[in-house]
């Protein structure tokens, strides 16, 4: 596993932007302050990218957090 100080993290730029989105934008806020829809418009993409995106990003964070295995 890949801690912050063995190098760079394998986020796509695409996935850090969005992440960084979503946090701005209360995507992980219980209840959501946006949907998987608004979030996809202001990144201008599809929801179906996004919602990819955003799974492919959590993946990689959590096995960056030794969460993973």
């Amino acid at each position: 596993m890949r801690s912050n100080q063995e190098g760079p993290s394998e986020l796509s730029d695409t996935q850090r932007d969005l992440l960084q989105s979503a946090v701005r934008n209360g995507y992980f806020k219980v209840p959501r302050e946006v949907s998987t829809i608004e979030l996809a418009k202001k990144n201008e993409m599809s929801s179906r990218e996004a919602s990819e995106e955003i799974h492919r990003a959590l993946d990689v964070v959590l096995r960056e957090a030794d969460l993973g295995e």
